[in-house]
């Protein structure tokens, strides 16, 4: 099983700047330029590599709050908002310059989207059953310390009593 905190294997695919590589930047606009640049690229090549790194942990029963890629994964967010949002206003004349180009940074984004829709079905599971872990635990602490019982604790170890159905614990 993978901890949450190994490394992420690289992300595998198309790159987005290959067609304009070869391509001198003399005469370019700033959308063509940002479209070659390391930025766009490697910021959604970095953003799948850590929505997938961190599924991967959720799908293996790793609570959320383990997980501890959530301030990369913001900053990520935040540099690609920026990023899209100068890119964007280029794109219909990318279009016409360098189809190729837009075409293969546009699948990279729905790959990025769906990751990101993966992520966020993930984190929603991960959250209703740290909910349900909290609510075992405090009808636990409360059968325990039930007022006027002087019996002892039930023949059921706490940890039984604490069990949650279908959950793979393993922080």
């Amino acid at each position: 099983m993978r901890s949450p905190l190994s490394p992420r294997p690289p992300v595998t695919g198309p790159s987005v700047s290959g067609p304009l590589e070869s391509r001198p930047l003399v005469g370019r606009s700033a959308g063509q330029r940002l479209l070659r640049s390391r930025p766009i690229q490697v910021v959604i090549d970095e953003l799948i590599a850590v929505m997938t790194e961190e599924n991967q942990a959720l799908a293996a029963g790793f609570p959320a709050g383990l997980v501890h890629t959530v301030d990369q994964k913001q900053a990520l967010s935040e540099e690609y908002a920026r990023l899209w949002e100068t890119l964007s206003l280029s794109l219909p004349h990318l279009q016409q310059v360098d189809p190729g180009a837009v075409d293969l940074l546009i699948r990279r984004v729905r790959l990025l989207r769906a990751v990101a829709d993966e992520n966020m079905a993930r984190l929603e599971t991960a959250m209703q059953t740290s909910r349900r872990r909290v609510e075992a635990v405090l009808t636990a602490l409360r059968t325990d310390t039930s007022p006027g019982t002087d019996s002892p604790a039930p023949a059921v170890p706490l940890a039984a009593r604490l069990s949650v159905p279908e959950t793979a614990y393993h922080a």
